[in-house]
């Protein structure tokens, strides 16, 4: 069964889905991906308590007026307190694909106590690439 919640953060209110039981793995959709991206990946792997989100001004997520433009911090930012709200102080699986992959990255360099084991699934990072 899936849950539907809202988080509140700064400037933002964060829609965010809770399915399965077993350890976190947190699902950072790419493109213009939603929560319900991660639906069957959810019920393929219902060992695990799969966490989703739409991103700001993404669905069923919004930003205040006045909001600046938004940083990529600023999306692992909001996947941090989406794991803090879901799972405290425990780390989770987190797999990310495209911007989700960035935003995992960002994630694990700045919160690296939050990430047992990443997935960065295409991030769109070709300029680091050796040619």
């Amino acid at each position: 069964m899936t849950h539907t919640n809202h988080l509140g953060v700064p400037g933002a209110r964060l829609f965010y889905t809770v399915s399965g039981s077993g350890p976190v793995l947190l699902v950072a959709q790419g493109g213009a991906q939603d929560a319900d991206g991660a639906q069957l990946l959810a019920e393929e792997l219902s060992d695990f308590t799969v966490v989703s989100w739409d991103r700001r001004g993404l669905s069923r997520s919004t930003v205040e007026p006045g909001e600046p433009a938004l940083a990529l911090s600023v999306h692992a930012e909001d996947a941090r307190r989406i794991l803090d709200a879901v799972s405290p102080g425990t780390p989770a699986y987190v797999f990310g694909s495209s911007i989700g992959a960035l935003i995992a990255l960002d994630l694990l360099t700045r919160w690296p106590e939050r990430v047992r084991r990443l997935v960065a699934h295409e991030p769109p990072i070709a300029a680091l690439l050796d040619p």
